[in-house]
């Protein structure tokens, strides 16, 4: 099934102040955003993500939604793709920084259990809540990872965030070739789904992707 039958959650949203951990630039315009300071009680769970307020005077005016890819230890890592002018301010953010943050917002991924045979197909900075995904997988699950990037760079930076480890196996496709299959991670998936069968198929990314993914 694709994952539109999320986990629902009783986790309240509330507004708060995190401070930027670090700024880690992975290509010229794909970067991970480190926030620290999140109440003791913030626990969010796979697919869920922040409203950033991106600068405090009236401009940008508007919340910029982001997925968390991991929290660990009071930080959590933000993927962003530099693509206005709310993602530049974010990229430019110094140590120190404060960020006026909402969440935990949105549904979560169904959980992966020991049982799970699980095809992941992302692409993008929608990669972020896959990669949650894996990490609260149970080590007795199996994932296979379709993970598609316009080039080798885009992979460099996240890839040790989801790492070939436990349960979770990664299948690279790239626009240029410069990594794993030349073409789209869909025909990955294609493939793979006629090798085996997979109790749960989760997708995110490009809304493209998406659809071609459901119609597998």
């Amino acid at each position: 099934m694709i994952a539109t039958e999320h986990r629902h959650c009783q986790k309240s949203a509330r507004v708060f102040k995190t401070r930027v951990e670090s700024v880690n630039t992975l290509t010229d315009d794909l970067f991970i955003l480190y926030l620290s300071g999140f109440p003791n009680d913030f626990d969010p769970e796979p697919g869920m993500f922040l409203h950033l307020k991106v600068a405090p005077d009236e401009h940008p005016l508007l919340r910029r939604p982001f997925s968390i890819q991991s929290y660990n230890e009071g930080t959590a890592a933000i993927l962003i793709r530099e693509v206005g002018a709310g993602s530049r301010i974010l990229h430019h953010l110094q140590p120190g920084d404060e960020v006026d943050t909402l969440g935990p917002l949105g549904t979560t991924f169904p959980k992966i259990g020991k049982d799970d045979s699980v095809l992941m197909v992302g692409g993008g900075v929608g990669v972020a809540p896959l990669i949650a995904c894996c990490h609260d997988a149970d080590p007795g699950s199996h994932v296979d990872f379709c993970y598609g990037v316009r080039s080798e760079n885009e992979v460099q930076g996240v890839e040790p965030f989801i790492g070939d480890r436990g349960p979770v196996h990664i299948h690279l496709s790239s626009d240029d070739g410069s990594v794993g299959y030349q073409g789209f991670c869909t025909d990955i998936a294609s493939n793979l789904l006629e090798e085996r069968s997979y109790t749960k198929i989760f997708t995110c990314g490009p809304w493209i992707m998406m659809a071609k993914t459901a119609r597998l």
